[in-house]
């Protein structure tokens, strides 16, 4: 009897899978089992040349001549910089899009060499506009930064005026000169998107930057940095802040008159 329930039992389920397979079209029962896929954006081939500096920890900088993106396959991308020795740097890694005129490449490697870190590169059409970056190669630290000045800029269709202003504390960090603190920070934005940023220091100085902004969502934007009061400057300030007009973090990395500057502000 227990065998013949055993028997009974089995072909019930057996027939069971069968009935429930003969209502599935070969495509439903592929999509059943297959993985979501992401849509797959157009390729895409950048290059363009301009002026830049590359940076490896324990060796000279470098300066940039010109810079070339193109998307491998879906979703993989890779960054090549050349510098002005003729000497090429690839970085391969994960691409994911910003928005329309901004790339995000999570450095998984440098050829045969370990790499990490993060690119951002910003483009107009096929111009590339902006690359910077921050990461390790072989376990040395790395930096660029790259403009093509003679590119258009990316349109943008409407700025909203923004006023921020926190204290707090922070530094900055000009080569060749003593690190400064920083107890204050404001940023002005007009309908324009011309913007002013103002870095107070600990005994009463304060330094201004000019510059024009190139990215806002709900709680971040980016500043093109463009002058320091009478003098030329070049970079960016990525502002991250919150309510009641108060400025989490600062964070700035460019040139005043030709000198590194790095800067770093908190509540």
């Amino acid at each position: 009897m227990k065998f013949s329930y055993l028997i009974k039992s089995r072909f019930s389920y057996l027939s069971f899978f069968l009935i429930f397979s003969s209502l599935l079209t070969p495509l439903s029962i592929i999509s059943f089992l297959e993985k979501p896929v992401i849509a797959r954006e157009d390729s895409l081939n950048f290059i363009s040349r301009g002026e830049g500096v590359f940076t490896l920890e324990g060796r000279q900088q470098t300066k940039i001549s010109s810079v070339s993106f193109n998307t491998t396959n879906n979703q993989n991308g890779q960054v090549s910089i050349i510098l002005n020795n003729n000497q090429t740097i690839n970085f391969d890694g994960r691409v994911s899009r910003q928005n329309a005129n901004q790339l995000r490449i999570q450095v998984t490697n440098s050829g045969m060499a370990t790499a990490s870190g993060v690119l951002l590169l910003e483009h107009n059409d096929n111009d590339i506009v902006l690359l910077e970056g921050k990461g390790y190669l072989d376990s040395q630290g790395f930096s660029i930064i790259f403009r093509n000045r003679n590119a258009n800029l990316p349109p943008v269709t409407k700025y909203s005026p923004l006023n921020l202003i926190q204290r707090g504390q922070g530094l900055l960090n000009i080569q060749g000169r003593q690190n400064q603190q920083l107890n204050f920070v404001s940023v002005q934005v007009n309908s324009q998107g011309k913007a002013d940023i103002s870095l107070g220091l600990q005994n009463g100085d304060r330094i201004s930057f000019g510059g024009q902004e190139s990215h806002r969502d709900s709680t971040n934007i980016k500043i093109r940095l463009t002058n320091s009061s009478s003098a030329s400057a070049d970079g960016f300030m990525n502002i991250r802040y919150g309510a009641n007009n108060s400025i989490i973090n600062l964070v700035g990395d460019g040139e005043i008159d030709g000198q590194p500057f790095l800067v770093n502000f908190y509540q």
